[in-house]
């Protein structure tokens, strides 16, 4: 003899007690409302995370200079080609001597807490008065890396570069 499984028929309604389907009812209910709250909650985006620090720059040469781009390198390996990860600045001129500080600079690649490895600046040297044809400014160069062993990224930190 063989064995027969009872297979429901496809249009045969399935009976659920009154308790049980406003059980089911209610809990839609809920995972519904909850789906909505967490879809417009606020989020912590990526723009929170970024880290906010102070850049500030000291020209050491004889000449002036003008401060393009702050970079730094991460030990993650996020931010670690020759020019590292960078952030533009105000195309501030610094007299001999001088230094700048920029107060407010997001880091767009590193996280509030995360470490930066080392960093520096890209620069134009003035070259007013000596016939170039980038005159009054040269071509940009960069500065020399400043290592930070184990230096995390905190909002308001001052990271210092010396240019000369």
């Amino acid at each position: 003899m063989h064995a027969r499984t009872l297979q429901p028929k496809p249009d045969a309604p399935i009976a659920i007690g009154r308790r049980s389907t406003r059980r089911v009812a209610a809990l839609s209910i809920i995972t519904a409302a909850a789906a909505l709250m967490a879809a417009f909650a606020p989020q912590a985006g990526a723009e929170n995370l970024k880290c906010q620090a102070a850049v500030e720059v000291f020209n050491d040469k004889p000449t002036a200079i003008k401060v393009l781009k702050f970079a730094y390198q991460t030990p993650d390996g996020t931010c670690n080609s020759k020019d590292g990860c960078n952030e533009g600045l105000s195309n501030k001129k610094l007299a001999p001597g001088e230094s700048a500080t920029w107060p407010l600079q997001t880091l767009d690649k590193v996280a509030e807490g995360n470490p930066i490895k080392a960093v520096a600046v890209e620069y134009q040297d003035d070259t007013s008065g000596q016939k170039s044809l980038s005159d009054p400014w040269g071509k940009a160069h960069w500065s020399y890396w400043h290592l930070k062993p184990g230096d995390d990224c905190k909002d308001g930190h001052t990271y210092k570069v010396h240019v000369g």
